[in-house]
C-alpha cells in the first residue's frame, strides 16, 4: 500500500536520517495523494474547529483518477477506526 501513496521514484530525492550507521526512514515523505483525507483530523482552535473524516485510500486514489480524467468523484465511504 505504501507505494501507491509514496512513489518510488521519489526515493533518491529524499534525505534519509541514520541511526548507527544504518539507513532509516527519511526526514519527510512526499506522498502523492492527500494524507488529510487518510489520516483525518480533529481538533480545536481559538474560535475554531475542524473534523475531518477518514477515508479509505484506495478510493482516494480512484476518485482522483476520475477527477484528472474530468469524471465526477464517486461517494466515498467513512472509514471506521
Amino acid at each position: 500500500m505504501a507505494r501507491y501513496i509514496f512513489h518510488k521514484h521519489d526515493d533518491p530525492l529524499l534525505k534519509y536520517e541514520y541511526d548507527d550507521n544504518q539507513r532509516i526512514e527519511p526526514v519527510y515523505y512526499v506522498p502523492v495523494i492527500p494524507m488529510v483525507l487518510v489520516n483525518g483530523a480533529d481538533g480545536i482552535g481559538t474560535g475554531w474547529m475542524t473534523k475531518i473524516p477518514n477515508y479509505n485510500p484506495r478510493e482516494i486514489i480512484e476518485n482522483l483518477q476520475r477527477m484528472m480524467e474530468g469524471v465526477d468523484p464517486k461517494p466515498m465511504v467513512l472509514k471506521n477506526i
